[in-house]
């Protein structure tokens, strides 16, 4: 039978093994676990998709008469979230008149967990990279936690029904206990992710990572472009190695890495990366440092038309930027970037990051006294998720201060807003577009 572009052929489907279903007030979260991805759905396509996965197969013979429900399929089929089963003894399944999914965030909503928590596992590092932004922040972090308190940590997140684990640092390397922390967040149901800035990997480090969903190295683009040959060598060896298979690049946008961008792309393809993200400038300890390596607004909107190109030239490769920089799509429509979940800042929103003492703030950006939430070892996730410095943080986009300003007023405010760090008092505007 055919549905505009998608046949959808006998046989029978079911929902795929690899979907996470989380009740929202408003549906579900439904999450990818292969991708990552997540889609909101209303309260019916939620009923849909448990009646759909409690029936284990449907045979598509099913749909040949409902419009609506041959709409839901073919998406969720189309999405990765159902898939075709070569079960042969298909079960029914019953109708109550769901529409269609509802992936549209269309207002505020209070989710009952982040989908991602980023876990900052030590402060420790070896290097003294100029822009690392935990100088700004050790200071205010207590001590680090060990094995068994890390480990409850771990469970309070995966009780709460996060999705996701980002495991950075510091250099989250440098934990002997790496491999106990990643295997029991991954037992615990979580999708592991972590960031390293080391290009060096060792056999205790090889066995951290399997585990892991995905792999993505911080890269000082000064060293890429003095020493291409050194580090491309260094990379290419560690992608060999690593036994992960998604395996990703950060790079900070930095006025040279702005400058260098076309020669950085090739150096990294060249590697057969297939994930590259830029992130952000944002402040650090060495503020003369960041004034001249901090673009300029000409230089922003050169990079974003790159930025498009680039992707338009390697759709095999998955290039973006961080939630900071979202301004380089601002001339998206608001609702295909709904639709593709761009929504700028999310920080209390989708994600909190959580520091080596278990501390927890809204982002790792924001890892200072005044946006403290709580502690994952001396308070309920409920209380921090609800706590004010989160929820002043999820709803900076309803504050006066935000809606009065050029970020109110602006097109693209609904899926960007500028980043927290920059903002006034961290809930304002930003107090001028970088473009």
């Amino acid at each position: 039978m055919g549905i505009g572009d998608f046949a959808l052929r006998e046989g029978s489907v079911k929902l795929s093994d690899i979907i996470r279903i989380r009740d929202e007030d408003f549906g579900a979260l439904v999450f990818n676990t292969a991708t990552g991805d997540t889609l909101e759905v209303d309260n019916a396509a939620r009923d849909f998709l448990l009646r759909l996965r409690n029936a284990g197969a449907v045979d598509t013979s099913v749909f040949s008469s409902r419009k609506s429900e041959r709409i839901i399929i073919s998406e969720l089929l189309s999405l990765g979230i159902a898939e075709f089963s070569t079960d042969l003894a298909p079960r029914s399944i019953s109708f109550d008149g769901p529409q269609e999914p509802i992936p549209v965030k269309s207002a505020i909503r209070v989710l009952s967990a982040p989908e991602t928590v980023h876990l900052a596992v030590t402060c420790k590092c070896e290097e003294d990279c100029p822009d690392c932004y935990m100088k700004r922040h050790r200071r205010y972090i207590g001590e680090e936690l060990g094995t068994s308190s890390m480990l409850k940590v771990i469970d309070a997140i995966a009780d709460s029904g996060a999705f996701q684990l980002a495991i950075g640092g510091g250099e989250p390397f440098l934990r002997p206990d790496l491999d106990l922390i990643a295997s029991h967040a991954s037992d615990r149901n979580l999708a592991v992710h972590v960031t390293t800035g080391q290009l060096d990997i060792n056999s205790k480090s090889k066995n951290a990572l399997r585990c892991a969903k995905s792999l993505h190295i911080g890269l000082r683009s000064e060293e890429l472009i003095a020493n291409p040959k050194k580090t491309v060598a260094k990379l290419a060896s560690l992608i060999e190695r690593a036994g992960v298979m998604n395996i990703g690049a950060n790079l900070i946008m930095t006025r040279l890495t702005l400058k260098n961008s076309d020669r950085i792309l090739e150096l990294l393809l060249g590697c057969g990366l297939k994930r590259i993200i830029f992130l952000r400038y944002k402040p650090m300890g060495n503020k003369a440092r960041f004034e001249s390596e901090n673009p300029s607004p000409p230089e922003l909107r050169e990079f974003s038309s790159w930025l498009l190109n680039a992707k338009r030239q390697n759709p095999e490769v998955m290039i973006r930027v961080d939630c900071a920089a979202v301004f380089t799509m601002r001339d998206l429509d608001p609702l295909r970037a709904a639709r593709s979940g761009i929504r700028g800042c999310v920080a209390g929103d989708r994600i909190m990051f959580a520091a080596p003492d278990g501390s927890v703030y809204p982002c790792s950006q924001l890892a200072m006294p005044e946006f403290r939430a709580g502690n994952l070892l001396s308070d309920s996730f409920s209380d921090i998720w609800h706590s004010a410095p989160i929820a002043r943080t999820r709803c900076f986009k309803e504050s006066e201060a935000f809606m009065k300003s050029v970020c109110g007023s602006c097109p693209a405010g609904p899926f960007c807003g500028g980043c927290r760090v920059f903002g006034e008092g961290g809930f304002g505007a930003e107090p001028v577009c970088p473009l």
